[in-house]
């Protein structure tokens, strides 16, 4: 995305994982239009417990919904924001794409930026849905509410295969 973007473009990427999120800091140091935030998007500002696998970077980590169910061993405390509210600061610009691939969080993510999904610029956003991840965590329905969310502020849902959306806004 950094390159695709070209030199007049931004990129914020989100990263909760502190280790992993110095890995990538370390590997984006090299680029001036990156903006990296330690901490994931979601639909309050909060504290959560996240996996935090032994491999360091695995893109396995998860969010645990249910702490009490769940040994704690190899966890992180993550913070997470919401999307809209660090537009509203100006701590990040209205994006033109977005691209969500958050592990069985994706209802929280589009739920936290309802608003920006209101602004004509943004036109594109790809969406990677972890169908057992959100069967797990009793939210079957969190595809087709994220789909009719999409449809509601003009954006044409394209599936390009069974867990991956794009989604272009309608001019």
């Amino acid at each position: 995305f950094v390159e695709a973007t070209g030199s007049d473009g931004f990129v914020a990427a989100f990263e909760p994982i502190p280790d992993t999120f110095e890995i990538l800091s370390e590997h984006m140091s090299s680029f001036n239009n990156v903006n990296l935030f330690c901490y994931a998007l979601g639909k309050s500002n909060d504290s959560l417990l996240m996996s935090n696998s032994d491999e360091i970077g695995s893109p396995t980590n998860k969010v645990i919904h249910d702490s009490a169910e769940h040994d704690t061993t190899g966890t992180t405390v993550i913070q997470v924001r919401r999307g809209d509210e660090l537009v509203i600061s100006k701590e990040v610009m209205n994006p033109n794409v977005i691209k969500i691939d958050v592990e069985g969080h994706e209802g929280d993510v589009i739920a936290g930026i309802a608003g920006i999904l209101n602004n004509i610029e943004l036109h594109t956003i790809a969406i990677e849905i972890h169908f057992a991840l959100l069967d797990e965590r009793n939210e079957r329905y969190t595809p087709s509410l994220i789909v009719n969310m999409l449809a509601k502020h003009s954006f044409k849902v394209n599936w390009t295969d069974p867990s991956h959306i794009i989604a272009v806004k309608k001019l």
